[in-house]
């Protein structure tokens, strides 16, 4: 698992967009409409290609991309 592999899954299952540059400090929350369906694709992502469960507080913690691939990674 790769940040860059991360990245791409995060634009495929939020919506973000091809043209969008995100990068491992970008904060997530600044893109685009942060809701609860952006959270739960992204909680179903995470659980379809990395067999991880994380919560919704777990997401919240993380101030970054790179946060975010951190917890995933760490439980894993």
């Amino acid at each position: 698992m790769t940040i860059n592999d991360f990245i791409y899954n995060y634009k495929n299952a939020t919506g973000c967009g091809e043209e969008l540059l995100i990068e491992p400090n970008t904060i997530f929350k600044d893109l685009g409409e942060w809701d609860s369906v952006i959270v739960l694709n992204l909680i179903a992502m995470i659980d379809e290609e990395y067999d991880i469960l994380i919560s919704f507080e777990e997401i919240n913690e993380c101030e970054n991309i790179k946060e975010l691939f951190e917890l995933v990674a760490q439980k894993k």
